[in-house]
């Protein structure tokens, strides 16, 4: 018997960190990731569409502003951002982020239909900074979102900088947590070309009629995955040249006056947040509170 054809729609929003701490050698391993993300939705849109299942996606970095590279493009007719369009600069403002994307379904889909579903997935080096939205009103409508079973929502970030305190706050499942090696470019690298693999799951189920995940990182639900641990891929020099504009004599091992400077950088401006996780669980509920 032939399996009955969807008729669905599954929205995709990308969010992807563009402060000045992922300037240097991570700036090119992201877009080096960024191109096996976009193969992965687009290998796996071929099905996915032929069951009826139709992807739009958006593809959106964010430091203390949003850029929308693309939106609602077609998931068999994606392109890979350049050099040119990925320049890292300024603070981190995550709940910002999260918030304009939030915003962009309502206004541009009708989140009440049944046939909808939607994945906000965000990868970040550092913590928050900047943000300015109403941080309880934003955690407030993603749990009666999520509640609809239709929503997914998947963070890679630092462990460094408070990463659970954060998803509890946006009361975001643990299973659709990852930490990872934010410090390198060789753990960008890897970040992503786990999250392109997680990705693939993820779309392979919304055609089984697997509307959300609160598994989306780890293998079971409650458990926050980690991928600081998994070995690193050797560093792809022609991706770096692609994308840098650097002529490469070969990949230095150890970190660079570029990423020193933006770790420095990144590390002063997170200073504030380094503290211990209990701690970070008080100042979060706080700041949703309205406090600092």
């Amino acid at each position: 018997m032939a399996r009955r054809r969807l008729n669905e729609n599954n929205y995709i929003i990308f969010l992807i960190d563009s402060s000045i701490s992922m300037k240097g050698q991570k700036e090119a391993a992201a877009l080096e990731g960024l191109m096996e993300k976009t193969h992965a939705v687009m290998t796996e849109s071929v099905n996915a569409d032929e069951q009826g299942l139709k992807t739009l996606v958006g593809l959106w970095s964010f430091n203390n502003n949003v850029t929308e590279h693309y939106s609602n493009t077609n998931g068999l007719q994606l392109e890979n951002l350049t050099a040119e369009q990925y320049r890292c600069a300024g603070s981190t403002a995550i709940y910002d982020a999260v918030k304009t994307a939030v915003d962009w379904f309502k206004e541009n889909t009708d989140v009440n239909d049944e046939r909808n579903s939607y994945l906000i997935e965000l990868i970040t080096d550092g913590g928050e900074n900047a943000s300015t939205c109403d941080k309880l009103a934003l955690a407030r409508e993603l749990v009666e979102f999520q509640k609809s079973g239709r929503w997914t929502v998947a963070i890679t970030g630092n462990d460094s900088f408070g990463l659970t305190a954060f998803a509890e706050a946006l009361r975001v499942p643990r299973g659709n947590v990852a930490a990872y090696d934010a410090q390198s470019a060789d753990g960008t690298r890897l970040a992503y070309r786990e999250t392109a693999g997680k990705l693939r799951g993820f779309m392979k189920g919304r055609t089984e009629g697997v509307k959300s995940m609160t598994s989306f990182h780890s293998n079971q639900d409650g458990v926050a995955a980690d991928y600081k641990d998994i070995k690193p891929m050797e560093p792809d020099e022609d991706a770096f040249e692609r994308y840098s504009g650097i002529q490469p004599t070969g990949l230095d091992p150890n970190m660079s006056i570029d990423d020193l400077l933006a770790q420095a950088h990144n590390l002063v401006d997170q200073l504030p947040d380094v503290l211990p996780e209990a701690e970070l669980r008080d100042r979060a509920d706080k700041w949703l509170k309205g406090g600092k």
